[in-house]
């Protein structure tokens, strides 16, 4: 009996790691020969189940010394992310920053068979949950049927300076609440990587019908590096029906129309590490899924107003995040082919920190966004005017990790 799961898997590896992991790989083409570790290969070739079933700012400043002395790396530029047309979706629905959990603590919302713990790293903001030797790992407040149209966000970082291993990000179908990955159906994408060298990717996928197009593995070593020395690396994964759109850092590695399964539902976000060191290796943080499908044109034009929260920012700053430039060059689109159109930018925050400092926060931002789209995208600045409004006018309960995701947003508002 077939497989059925769905894996999006992210493995970052030295060049030892192929004697570790080479059967794994095999399974992919003949970019790895060697023989199989079995107990990578009990981790990753699942066992046949038995029948049918937030990047969001930080505000944590602190930080301590990474245990792996992972190394510091430049940030990307804004431009560099010019062709990144990804948008995330409406609304969040989960979000996982780990900022209400405490250092050396496994987070409470998650379950593991395995080892892990909420750290800081020395190079990276706000909180990390470190993944061990071999465990996995699953967020068990993403629960239920997702919809057809989602966005899933995180930010990994992996340490294999000194060590080599694999880390998987899975989405799929999972019979009970309990189990710690899905088991039905899917597709799969591995990207490999070394601490001295660019990596490459490949992707399979499982399917129940004749409308998912089965996918042979790809081979790609010159569009992405999946970098191994504890640098971010910025995951973005965009769900439409069959259809799903992969992106690593800036770069759109996947854009596949027929996919995934058109029958089974997808219900399980889980991660997995496989690593020759028993000590941490990856680090997960920034968890942010949203679903709907974001409609700027209309919302904008026909409503009168478009709400987005993927317009990012860094820590307690103005400074916008270069992933952001997906939903501002749609939103430039709708202003340049509705030139009479004048719009009002309106910052708004969560409700951490002092409330002075989150309205005046709030308007800087607007006045960034402003900034950005007259000069990178060419919109007269007599069409644009800023607000700020800091928490005032939240839409969702300070209360949650989701609810200050969804309030740390950018209104456009036409005015005419």
């Amino acid at each position: 009996m077939k497989k059925h799961f769905f894996i999006l898997a992210l493995l970052a590896f030295t060049t030892s790691a192929h004697a570790q992991l080479g059967g794994f790989a095999g399974k992919l083409g003949q970019k790895v020969n060697d023989k199989i570790n079995q107990k990578v290969d009990d981790l990753f070739n699942k066992k046949e189940k038995k029948t049918d079933p937030s990047e969001a700012e930080q505000k944590d400043k602190n930080t301590t010394p990474d245990p792996n002395n992972s190394t510091k790396s430049d940030a990307p530029s804004f431009q560099s992310y010019s062709k990144f047309d990804f948008i995330s979706g409406e609304k969040v629905i989960a979000f996982e920053d780990f900022s209400q959990e405490s250092i050396g603590d496994f987070p409470g919302k998650w379950n593991t068979d395995g080892s892990g713990e909420v750290v800081t790293l020395n190079n990276l903001q706000g909180k990390w949950l470190s993944m061990g030797q071999y465990a996995k790992y699953r967020p068990e407040f993403i629960n239920g049927t997702l919809p057809d149209n989602f966005t899933l966000e995180f930010d990994l970082a992996i340490d294999a300076h000194e060590s080599s291993g694999a880390f998987n990000v899975e989405i799929g179908n999972a019979a009970e609440i309990n189990e710690l990955e899905p088991g039905k159906y899917g597709a799969q994408l591995q990207v490999y990587g070394s601490s001295g060298s660019d990596g490459w990717i490949a992707i399979t996928n499982w399917c129940s019908s004749d409308a998912c197009k089965n996918s042979s593995s790809i081979s790609n070593t010159s569009t992405v590096r999946v970098n191994s020395k504890g640098e971010k690396i910025k995951i973005s994964i965009w769900r439409q029906k069959q259809r799903l759109r992969i992106y690593i850092n800036s770069t759109k590695v996947y854009d596949l129309p027929k996919l995934l399964d058109a029958v089974m539902p997808i219900n399980c976000i889980s991660f997995k590490v496989a690593a020759q060191s028993i000590d941490k290796f990856a680090y997960v943080s920034n968890l942010k899924l949203a679903v709907g499908a974001p409609d700027t044109r209309n919302k904008l034009i026909t409503e009168g107003k478009f709400v987005t929260t993927g317009i990012l920012f860094d820590v307690n700053s103005d400074q916008i995040k270069p992933e952001s430039y997906g939903v501002l060059k749609e939103i430039a689109t709708v202003l340049k082919e509705n030139p009479t159109v004048k719009i009002k930018i309106v910052g708004h925050t969560d409700s951490d920190g002092d409330n002075a400092a989150n309205l005046e926060l709030s308007k800087k931002r607007a006045a960034a966004v402003k900034s950005h789209l007259q000069a990178d995208f060419g919109i007269d600045e007599s069409r644009m005017q800023t607000e700020g409004k800091g928490e005032t006018v939240p839409v969702s309960p300070n209360v949650s990790s989701e609810g200050k995701a969804n309030n740390r947003r950018v209104e456009f508002i036409k005015l005419s």
